[in-house]
């Protein structure tokens, strides 16, 4: 198995710069427009990071834990003036502040120090006045390589495509419960995989849920008879009825292989 991580901007306040900012946050996509004329040259905009203190921070962690000495990717859709931001990746060991990371153009590649027991990556002022920020993707410089990502935010599908196949033969359907802003895209070996991702409050949602079947149904591509066998994978609570319901509607073209919890 195989995880991509697709990163939106967190809710919690905490990690972006306030002072003169106004931040619209927009729930249909999970995209936000942010704009400060008052922020000066090196501030970090808003970061996401590996680890909290617990004591004061209740969310979950936004990055996950990655290989050391391992060529990563990072890559944001934001809108606004590419040279006037910078994106920094910053490591520690303990109390120790290990040399940072600097990337002038996305996307950018990354080793985390063998040493480094956690990271941060953040939005780093020049002169940026406003902007959107849509989404990032963080993944390993080889799956990088390997997969075509396209991500729908407004309908919680991400499509991921294998670069080295003329031909879609195999894929499968993953579902993801995650409430925080960082989303993990778990993808087997198939060579098209469509990952619906969704939160608490929108998994017991009954209407949403029902969208979001028939959204993701429209989204399989059809591939050879012979061949049409579709792993429905899913990770987290409540999402065995949801999985059983898509394999019904899949059904009639679909092969609907035991489901992987």
């Amino acid at each position: 198995m195989t995880t991509l991580y697709l990163l939106f901007w967190a809710r919690d306040m905490a990690l972006s710069f306030n002072y003169g900012s106004q931040i619209q946050f927009f729930p249909d996509d999970w995209h936000v427009n942010y704009e400060n004329h008052l922020a000066s040259p090196g501030i970090r905009l808003h970061s996401w990071q590996s680890s909290y203190n617990y004591g004061q921070q209740k969310q979950n962690l936004d990055l996950p834990l990655l290989m050391p000495k391992t060529d990563y990717v990072i890559n944001f859709n934001v809108s606004g003036d590419p040279k006037q931001m910078y994106t920094a990746v910053d490591y520690f060991a303990g109390e120790e502040t290990l040399p940072r990371t600097n990337l002038a153009a996305l996307p950018g590649e990354f080793q985390v120090p063998e040493e480094a027991d956690r990271y941060r990556i953040s939005l780093v002022n020049i002169h940026q006045v406003s902007f959107s920020f849509y989404y990032g993707l963080l993944m390993r410089k080889t799956d990088s390589e390997k997969y075509d990502v396209l991500v729908d935010a407004m309908n919680r599908v991400v499509i991921i495509t294998r670069k080295d196949r003329d031909k879609i033969m195999t894929q499968a359907v993953t579902l993801i419960h995650r409430d925080n802003a960082t989303k993990p895209l778990i993808i087997g070996d198939e060579d098209r995989t469509v990952v619906l991702f969704g939160t608490n409050w929108e998994w017991r949602d009954q209407d949403w849920q029902k969208a979001a079947q028939a959204y993701l149904v429209k989204a399989l591509q059809p591939i050879p008879a012979e061949m049409r066998k579709l792993p429905i994978r899913f990770y987290g609570p409540g999402l065995a009825d949801f999985a059983q319901a898509i394999g019904r509607q899949a059904a009639a073209n679909y092969q609907i292989t035991p489901i992987l919890a």
